[in-house]
C-alpha cells in the first residue's frame, strides 16, 4: 500500500530531510507552524481527504512540537479518527496526574 499522509514543519531543513525519507510516497509535505487553529485546514491537505468536511480516518498521528502537543491532539481528534497516536509526555507528571501546556495565540506570533 502506498504511504499517504501529511508532514508539516516550520523549518525548511527539517522538510528537506522529510522529503528524502518520504520520497516515493504520497505524503503531502507542508511548511507550516501547526497550531490548534490551523490543524483542521492542514489535515484536509492530506491525500484522500479532498478538503471535505466529513469526519475522516487516518492510520497514524505523530505529534512532536515540544510544547502544546495536547492542544494539537485535541484539535486533530475533532477532525479525524486515528488508529495509532504517538505523542510525547512529561515523565515528571506520571498517571494519574493530568497536565498540559496549552496553546496561546501569543505563541510564535500565531
Amino acid at each position: 500500500t502506498l504511504l499517504t499522509g501529511l508532514c508539516a514543519d516550520p523549518l525548511s531543513e527539517h522538510l528537506e530531510v522529510a522529503k528524502q525519507w518520504l520520497q516515493g510516497t504520497a505524503v503531502q509535505i507542508e511548511k507550516a507552524h501547526v497550531t490548534p487553529r490551523n490543524v483542521e485546514d492542514l489535515l484536509q491537505l492530506m491525500p484522500g481527504q479532498g478538503g471535505s468536511m466529513h469526519r475522516g480516518q487516518a492510520d497514524i498521528l505523530k505529534i512532536d512540537i515540544d510544547s502544546y502537543d495536547a492542544s494539537i491532539l485535541e484539535a486533530a481528534l475533532a477532525v479525524l479518527d486515528f488508529d495509532i497516536i504517538i505523542t510525547e509526555y512529561v515523565h515528571a507528571y506520571p498517571p494519574p496526574f493530568s497536565y498540559a501546556l496549552l496553546h496561546s495565540d501569543l505563541d510564535q506570533g500565531n
